[in-house]
């Protein structure tokens, strides 16, 4: 909430734990598609201060959306990112060398 309070245009904020990484936008989608369930984790704050360049809002007062993406403690291990042991590229080039036929 301290979020808003301080910056007034700011109208979401995507709540994410600790493992994952806030400035890469892959990871914070990652948590919002795997630990995020809009009927238990959305909130909407009606009738919040706005910024002054905002158009849709009304009398200076706009909504605003917390997204929560962050598991309990005791789920945190079943909510983990798989790690592959291979580079991307050394596993598609294990599949091609598989598809591609064999010249004698």
């Amino acid at each position: 909430m301290a979020v808003f309070a301080a910056l007034a245009p700011v109208k979401l904020v995507i709540v994410v734990d600790e493992d994952i990484d806030v400035f890469d936008d892959e990871m914070v989608g990652w948590a919002v598609a795997t630990r995020f369930q809009a009927d238990r984790d959305l909130l909407v704050i009606p009738r919040t201060r706005s910024g002054g360049l905002d158009p849709s809002a009304e009398g200076g007062a706009t909504a605003k959306l917390v997204v929560d993406a962050t598991v309990p403690a005791e789920k945190r291990q079943s909510h983990a990112r798989m790690r592959s042991t291979t580079t991307g590229s050394a596993r598609l080039s294990e599949l091609m060398d598989q598809l591609e036929p064999t010249h004698a």
